[in-house]
C-alpha cells in the first residue's frame, strides 16, 4: 500500500485551514474492483498509486464550483468525469490528447480549462508513474514531442504539495484565491498595475527536494 491516501488527507486539512471547501466536497473513495471496472476500456493500466488515489476519494462532487482547488490552479475532478474527458479528447481529430513522444498518461488534476497534470501509464501494472504537465499550449501538441515531466512520481508530487502547504509556499491571497509565488507588477507606464512576473523560486526549491534531476526545477 502506497502513502498516497495519507498524503492527500494531510493536504486537504491544510486546504481547510486556509478556508477552502475542498475537503468537504470530496467524494468517498471507490473500491479497487470498481476502479478497475471503470477504467477497463483504457489502452493502459493505471499505476498502483493512481488506484490508491481514487480509493482515497473518487474526486470532487460534480459541479462543486469555485474554492475547491487541490493546489493552485488545479482541482481533482471525479474519476467518471476524467474518464469522459479522456475519451473525448484522446480521439479529437485535430489534436488527440494524452499521448505524445511515446508516452501516454491519464489526467488526474485539471485546470478551469483543458490544462492537466497526468500520470504516465504503461501496458502493465506499475507502482507509480512520472507526472507530466499537459499544458494546452505545450510543445507536445504536435503529438511527437514528449510533454514536460515535472514530478518523478505521483507520490513525489503530493509530497511536494504538502511541503508547500506546510511552509507557506502555497497561500491564500487577499481575494481568497489559492496562489503560489510572489507576484510583481508594473509601477508606471501603459502597463501600470499589470502583472510583470511571478517569483517561483520558493516552489522550485521544494520541488528540487522531492524531484531531483528534473531540469524544469533547476
Amino acid at each position: 500500500m502506497t502513502p498516497i491516501g495519507e498524503l492527500c488527507s494531510q493536504i486537504v486539512k491544510h486546504l481547510t485551514r486556509l478556508g477552502l471547501q475542498t475537503e468537504s466536497n470530496m467524494l468517498p473513495g471507490l473500491s479497487e474492483k470498481r476502479i478497475r471496472e471503470l477504467t477497463a476500456g483504457l489502452p493502459f493500466v493505471l499505476p498502483r498509486s493512481v488506484v490508491d488515489l481514487y480509493q482515497w476519494s473518487e474526486g470532487l462532487q460534480p459541479r462543486a464550483g469555485i474554492g475547491n482547488s487541490f493546489f493552485p490552479g488545479y482541482a481533482m475532478e471525479s474519476l467518471p468525469e476524467m474518464l469522459d474527458m479522456y475519451r473525448e479528447l484522446s480521439t479529437a481529430p485535430d489534436y488527440p490528447c494524452f499521448q505524445s513522444g511515446g508516452l501516454q498518461w491519464f489526467p488526474i488534476f485539471r485546470s478551469s480549462g483543458t490544462d492537466f497534470y497526468g500520470v504516465c501509464c504503461t501496458d502493465t501494472l506499475i507502482d507509480d508513474g512520472e507526472v507530466v504537465n499537459d499544458d494546452n499550449e505545450g510543445e507536445h501538441r504536435d503529438c511527437v514531442t514528449p510533454p514536460e515531466v515535472q514530478f518523478v512520481s505521483l507520490e513525489a508530487m503530493l509530497r511536494t504539495m504538502l511541503r508547500c502547504y506546510e511552509t507557506g509556499v502555497y497561500f491564500v491571497d487577499e481575494q481568497g484565491r489559492l496562489e503560489v509565488g510572489i507576484a510583481s507588477y508594473f509601477d508606471d507606464g501603459p502597463l501600470k498595475g499589470c502583472l510583470k512576473a511571478v517569483d517561483l523560486s520558493g516552489f522550485k526549491e521544494v520541488a528540487r527536494q522531492f524531484n531531483p534531476g528534473l531540469r524544469c526545477w533547476l
